[in-house]
């Protein structure tokens, strides 16, 4: 619950700092500035989410892990870049690593691991 209290926290806090950012600067014509608060706060947030990505997954490759814990990141990297700019190449991408990620649990979920049964 302190989670989402937190996020929410702080997309109100994003909400602000672009309300006042773009209060005193330039839109575009027939854009207001409830529209263009909303667009820079889902680029702020997209944009964190793929620089915390990119950099979990550098960390991950530097330390050799293995492709199981190497995948998830990918999918958040993913959907930050389709916050920053909404293309179809970068959908389908997410959309590719969340099915391969459900096919996997779901075919492999339910047999035994062998790190389990080592253990």
């Amino acid at each position: 619950m302190r989670w989402l209290v937190a996020i929410l926290a702080l997309l109100v806090v994003l909400s602000l700092i672009g309300y006042f950012r773009i209060e005193g600067g330039v839109m575009s014509p027939g854009q207001t500035v409830l529209d263009s608060t909303l667009l820079w706060v889902k680029n702020a947030t997209g944009s964190a989410i793929a620089a915390i990505a990119a950099l979990l997954l550098l960390l991950r490759a530097i330390q050799n892990e293995r492709v199981e814990t190497i995948v998830p990141p990918v999918a958040a990297l993913l959907a930050g870049l389709a916050l920053v700019r909404p293309d179809w190449p970068t959908t389908l991408g997410l959309a590719a690593v969340a099915t391969g990620l459900l096919l996997r649990e779901a075919v492999a979920g339910r047999a035994p691991r062998e790190d389990q049964e080592l253990d």
